[in-house]
Formats: C-alpha cells, structure tokens, sequence
C-alpha cells in the first residue's frame, strides 16, 4: 500500500515536470521569459548520513513553510505565481559502499 502510494506521488511529480516542459513556450509568452529563466531543475549527489539528511530536510521544510507563511491567504500580487516546490532526499545504489 506504501509503495503504490509512493509510486503515484512519483508520478504526480515527473507529471508536473513533464507538464512544465511542454508548455515552456506558451508559458513565456503569458509569464514573461524570467519565469521561464530562474525556473530551476538542480540535482545534487551529496553524502550524508542519516542525521544529517534529517538536518537537510528539516532545514529545507522551514524555509519553504516561512515563504509559505508569508503569503497564506494573500491574493496573487503584480508579478507573483504559484510555484510548485518538489523535493526528494533519497539514498541512492553506489557501487564501491564501504562494509
């Protein structure tokens, strides 16, 4: 059951990817070029232990709960959209692990 709902969110989010993508051009032309500019598909490798992860993840909800904060319940001012902010931290296979 886990699994299945994980894999719909896995879904949902390369979605909201793909969907982004495919419409970049006509975007451009309702939002402007800088949406288009500053929107941002990063990926990093990091190593990090548990603890640390849990750091990273607490760190990163904060901060996107502050931003969150700061508009609850305010109308879309000039300039401003709905951005959608995905994040995975997830341990990934290496070869060469240390036992």
């Amino acid at each position: 059951m886990v699994d299945e709902f994980l894999r719909s969110v896995a879904l949902a989010y390369s979605q909201r990817m793909l969907n982004f993508v495919d419409s970049r051009e006509a975007m451009a032309a309702e939002l402007g070029d800088r949406w288009l500019a500053i929107s941002d598909f990063s990926d990093w490798l990091l190593e990090l232990t548990p603890d640390e992860a849990e750091e990273l993840v607490t760190d990163l909800h904060a901060r996107v709960q502050a931003q969150r904060q700061a508009v609850s319940g305010r109308v879309l001012g000039e300039g401003r959209e709905r951005v959608a902010v995905l994040m995975q931290i997830i341990p990934t296979v290496t070869e060469g692990r240390q036992a």
